[in-house]
């Protein structure tokens, strides 16, 4: 049981930070406020790389940023291997 509210978390906040991620494309369109790079790392952190990397390719958002690129991607597949450590343990 807890490892489906896990699931259903992690999922949740994915979303979110896609969502979050198309936002701040849009105001990247529009010049309005922009979300700062570390706040990207920080939605990361807090498990939702996956939200962030499939918003950054979608919306072709941030791609040429390679330093932020690569450092979502690392911080990504360490977390992604922690929770499937998690799950099939």
């Amino acid at each position: 049981m807890l490892k489906l509210l896990f699931c259903i978390a992690l999922l949740a906040v994915n979303i979110a930070t896609f969502i979050v991620i198309l936002i701040d494309k849009r105001a990247a369109r529009r010049g309005g406020n922009r979300l700062p790079e570390r706040i990207i790392l920080l939605l990361t952190l807090f498990l939702g790389g996956i939200g962030v990397l499939a918003a950054f390719y979608m919306a072709r958002h941030k791609t040429r940023h390679y330093v932020l690129l690569t450092m979502v991607w690392i911080i990504t597949a360490v977390e992604m291997a922690a929770v499937i450590w998690y799950l099939f343990s």
